[in-house]
Formats: structure tokens, sequence, C-alpha cells
């Protein structure tokens, strides 16, 4: 009895310094997303939370119900502090002054929004764990009678990472915005594999560097059984001045550091094969700031102040010799095509002649519906041209919307459980997501447009390309964001959309951070975070598919099919043994 009790005391006194441990690993991975620490260490700190499940799946014997425990909760203590600190600049929405909340009220959504999506995200992405511990103990990724991982180890868990990261593009629930391949954006000698399969492919690099780092710090500290044995029965043979623990560690370090440098190489490769722009043909784009603040935003009083402000840029960006002038998102956040707006409908097509440029605006739309009683509503950009005013046929509808800020998932819960956050959509009636890319049809080439969240979704993008778009425009209002890391985490998403697609993209944010981003992820030209301003650029119109757009998320499919087929092998092989 008491050795049972001492048994089960260690275990549990491995948990929870390896929670800890798992933890600070989650921690400083999502400061290097969110560029607090410097980008560079993210390819280490995943290994503190691999060496973890090393430990466990080949020290510990538990099986069934504890071991999927134990393992979800090394799961959890990793993820749930990772998007804890990706998430953290949610805090800075306090105290939500433009939504109407009392201050008691806007701490409750703040804090709730912040540890609640952190948690939906980090309840899906801990089942990583109890999966790749378990295949830990199987063939081929177990060696040395089932005490100490193989090589190939690293390499399996990039694939059920990425696996993960692509589960969050799902559902509402799963929210993109913290992949691993967001924290190396801005370092474009090592992203151009994006161009290749996706930003999978640099997540997949960092996770499986990360992982063989952990595994070169295992095999030094926990030796296999079997060597432990072999040297008490040959003392007498001569000793080699290099230990074969040191052997193993040194081949694992060797593997993370080839991950590593093939990531480089083949990301040089690629950004040194990229196609120049095509014939001397060129897009001059005027990329509008607003800079008006969401309190003033969202104030129906502004109506004249807002279209003397994007007006005003817009003339200048004309007289500066653009041919397509970008506005924001909802730059105009009211319902330009309703009865009550005949006047700003007309003045915007008034703008676009006199200025003579086309416009793409921000603003909502609403169209009546045969099987709804009310007409829906969407986020939109709509074409203003000089000669043909409003396109009405071509509308771009926002397709991915944001949670709570554009529409209620489980509303009658939520306005049960957390009424404030139910307040929280901007419009009175929730806004329907569009289906298609609405390629933009212009004299200087085809404009593909996305609109805030839908540039976090690779998909879109992808399909945007795939309909023809030329160049992709994206508007979006990140005035909520507030100067904090959120504005850089996501011209990042940004940047990779680029280089996935190999395409010129055009930013207009509210309150910054405005940009032209080169295909090669580069960031050409950008504004400061809360000026009122405007640039003029020119872009070129590209018609190159990259292997990534040709393909999708075969990286994905690959992945699942290996580890599928590795499971089966496995259960198969083990299964003979034991007969």
């Amino acid at each position: 009895m008491l050795q049972q009790n001492i048994r089960g005391k260690g275990k549990r006194s491995f948990i929870l310094p390896a929670s800890i441990t798992a933890a600070i690993s989650g921690v400083l991975t999502g400061l290097t997303v969110s560029y607090i620490l410097p980008s560079v260490l993210e390819w280490i700190t995943l290994a503190p939370f691999v060496f973890t499940l090393f430990k466990y799946a080949y020290t510990g014997k538990d099986k069934g119900w504890r071991f999927v425990r134990r393992t979800l909760l090394l799961g959890f203590s990793y993820f749930y502090p990772y998007y804890l600190t990706v998430f953290h600049w949610l805090l800075s929405l306090y105290p939500l002054e433009f939504t109407g909340l009392t201050k008691g009220d806007a701490a409750v959504v703040v804090l709730v929004s912040w540890l609640g999506l952190s948690l939906l995200q980090a309840v899906v992405s801990m089942f990583l764990s109890p999966i790749f511990a378990f295949m830990l103990r199987l063939r081929p990724l177990s060696q040395h009678g089932g005490t100490s991982p193989s090589l190939l180890t690293p390499l399996y868990f990039g694939a059920l990472y990425i696996i993960f990261e692509w589960m969050q593009t799902l559902t509402w629930a799963g929210v993109p915005w913290g992949r691993l391949a967001i924290g190396q954006a801005f370092l474009p000698s090592l992203i151009q594999t994006a161009a290749l399969f996706g930003s999978y492919a640099v997540s997949f690099a960092i996770a499986a560097t990360g992982a063989a780092i952990a595994l070169a710090a295992y095999r030094f500290i926990c030796p296999p059984a079997e060597n432990k044995s072999k040297a008490s029965k040959d003392v007498s043979q001569p000793q080699s001045n290099v230990s074969p623990r040191m052997t193993r560690a040194f081949s694992a370090a060797a593997l993370a550091l080839l991950i590593f440098l093939s990531n480089m190489l083949l990301s040089t490769v690629v950004y040194c094969l990229r196609q120049d722009d095509p014939g001397d043909r060129r897009i001059s784009v005027g990329v509008i700031q607003g800079n008006v603040s969401s309190k003033e935003k969202w104030n129906n009083k502004n109506y004249n102040r807002l279209m003397d402000i994007y007006g005003d840029l817009t003339k200048k960006a004309a007289s500066e010799g653009a041919d397509i002038v970008l506005w924001s998102e909802t730059a105009l956040p009211y319902y330009i095509n309703s009865k009550n707006n005949k006047a700003l409908y007309k003045s915007l097509e008034d703008l676009s002649k006199e200025s003579g440029v086309i416009i793409f605006v921000g603003t909502f739309w609403r169209e009546d519906s045969a099987y709804k009683e009310s007409a829906l509503e969407y986020n939109v950009i709509i074409q203003v041209t000089p000669d043909d005013g409003i396109i009405t046929d071509n509308i771009y509808y926002k397709r991915r919307l944001v949670p709570f800020g554009e529409f209620i998932p489980l509303q009658k819960f939520i306005e049960a459980v957390v009424p404030p956050l139910a307040d929280l959509v901007m419009t009175k009636d929730p806004i329907y997501p569009g289906v298609d890319s609405a390629i933009h049809i212009t004299p200087y080439g085809k404009i593909g447009s996305l609109i805030c969240f839908d540039s976090i979704y690779e998909n879109l993008s992808v399909n945007t390309v795939r309909d023809g778009a030329e160049v992709i425009a994206i508007s979006t209002n990140d005035s909520w964001f507030d100067g904090t890391v959120a504005l850089r985490q996501h011209v990042a998403q940004a940047v990779l959309r680029a280089v996935e697609t190999d395409r010129y993209i055009v930013r207009s944010a509210n309150t910054g951070i405005s940009c032209v981003i080169s295909p090669g992820g580069d960031v050409l030209s950008a504004t400061e975070n809360g000026e009122r301003t405007y640039f003029v650029f020119n872009v070129a119109p590209r018609n190159t598919e990259t292997l990534y757009a040709k393909t999708g998320n075969v990286i994905i499919a690959t992945s699942a099919v290996v580890y599928v087929a590795t499971l089966v092998c496995a259960l198969i092989f083990r299964r003979r043994n034991n007969a």
C-alpha cells in the first residue's frame, strides 16, 4: 500500500513541474508570435513542451483514461498560456466606450473575450498532446525497446501541429490568429516556402525544429535503458571518447539545424526564382487612412464629417496620379443603398466623377431576401467609377465575419449567460456572410477584395486569385486594437497571404497600419498608427500562380494520411507481435 502511494505521489510530482514547464514554453512562444521577444527564438521555444511529452511517454506507465487525462493536461498547460499570451491585447479594448456599455459590463466582456477565446482554441489544440504521446509508444516513432524516441518524431510532431492549426479554420470558434508562421512574417528569407505549401510549411518547420531540439535534450538527459545495461556488461571494452549518449544527442541537434537550414535554403531559392513583374503595366493605388476613432466612427451624427475626411484625402491622392483609391472597412458605416442615404449615395458618385478615380469604399449594403422577412445586411466593398457610379451588380461581401462583432453565435445561450457580450454587435441586425470572390474589373486590372477578418483565412485569398485577381486589396478597421501588438499580428497575416498567392497586397486600415506588401512579403510602404494620411504607390498586376494556389492544402492532407497510415501499420505490427 505504501509503495503504491509513493508511486502515485511520484507521478503527480512529475506532472506538476511538467505542466509548469509546458506553460512557460507556451508563454515564450506566444511572446515571439506577438513580437515582444525576438522572432528567431520561436524556433526553440516549443522544445520544453515537447520534452515533457517525451518524458511522460517513455517514463510513465499510465494507460487508458489516466494516460489521456494527463497528456491532455500537458497539452492544455501549453496551449492555454500560449493563446492567453497571443490574445493579451484584448484587454486593451476596455472600456469599450464606443459600445455604450457600462464600465462593469465592459470589464466582463473584455475578460470573457480574452479568457473565452483563448479557451476555445486551447480545448481543441490540447488533443494534439495525447495523440502525439500515444504515437510515441508505437513504431516507427519509438526505438530501443520502446524507451526512446526515434529521429522521425520531430517530423511527426510538426505534421500533427499543422493539422491542428488547419482545424482552426473550420468553424466560427476556430480563429487562426496565432499560427506559428505569423512570428516569422517579417523575415522574408524564412517564409517563402509559404508559396509552395502555404503558411503551414513555415509552421511545420518551426514545430519540427523545436521538437528536434527537445529530442536532442532528451537523448542527452535520458539515455535508453538498454544503453545502461550494455554499459554495465561491457566495462572491459575500450571506451570511445564520444559516448553513445552524446552521439545520439548530436544527431538530433543536427536534425534541428537541418530542418531550419532547409527551410531557409528553400525559401531563398523560391525568392530568387520568383518571377519579375510582367511588362510595364502598373496600377497607381491611393491608400487612404482616415484615422477615425471607433467612438467617432459609430456616431451617426458624423455623416458629413466622414465624407469630408475621406473625400479630401481621395482628392489629394487623385492629384498625385492615383488610378484607384482604397478606403478602409466600413469607412462609411451606413447602409449606403437605403432610402435614407440617397444623398450619401450620390455624393460618392460625384466624388468619383470629380476626382476622376475609381474608389473602393467600405460600407454596409442591404438586400431584400426571398426567405427572410427583413432584408439581409452585409459588410461590403463597393466599386465607384467616374463613368458608371456605384457598380451594384458586382459587390464584394465579407466572407468571414467576426463572432460577437458582426453576429452572435449561440445567441440564446450568450444572452442568458453573458448578456453584455450580446450587445457588442454594432449593427441593429446581424451581418450575413458573402459566398464568392466578386472580382472587381477595372480598366487597370482585376482587383480582388478582402475585408479585415477575411485576411487571416488563407483559402479566401487563394480562391480570390484562382478567380482571376491580379492585385489583392484589403480594407480593415483595426481601431479596436488601439496601438497594441495586434496591429502587427494582423499585418503579418497579410504578409503571408501575399507570399502564398504571389500578389501585391494593398491594405487600407482605418487608423493604421495601412501598407503595400510585395509578392515576396516585403512591406514596401506603411503608415504609422494613429495618423490621418494617405499615400500613392504603384503596384503591378500579376497573373502568376504559386504551387500553393494550384494545389491548396496538400501538406495537411499528406500529414493526415501519414498519421493514419503509421497508426494502422503500428497497430497491426503490435498485434502480430502479441499473437
